[in-house]
């Protein structure tokens, strides 16, 4: 359901879930606290596979962003759903998270200009 792999000194956090719910927000958060406490700081979270991403969810991203913050670390985000990218943009996270098509374009600008 949710994964993570490491691909170009980034770690994707692959999110193969429908519609996310608080039910597995513990999940994702223990994997990005964990990947965050073990010393990742660049992180792509792959929503390409969500029709839906719950406000427990984007909670998790926020929280993992004020941790990486002042360790010079950032996520970025991949999201093909127009419903989940308006949601995005009313809640303004849109101004926080890069948002990307597709996962290698998220990793690439990590790669290009981070790394």
């Amino acid at each position: 359901m949710i994964q993570s792999i490491k691909q170009d000194n980034v770690l994707v956090i692959e999110v193969n879930i429908v519609r996310t719910s608080i039910y597995l927000a513990n999940d994702f958060k223990e994997i990005i606290f964990g990947a965050i406490d073990s010393g990742e700081k660049f992180l792509v979270v792959d929503f390409s596979p969500c029709e839906f991403v719950d406000s427990t969810f984007l909670g998790v991203l926020v929280v993992s962003y004020k941790k990486l913050l002042p360790l010079g670390g950032n996520i970025h985000l991949v999201v093909n759903n127009p419903n989940i990218i308006t949601s995005l943009e009313m809640t303004r996270m849109d101004k926080i998270f890069k948002i990307f098509s597709n996962k290698q374009e998220a990793i690439q600008n990590f790669v290009s200009t981070k790394i």
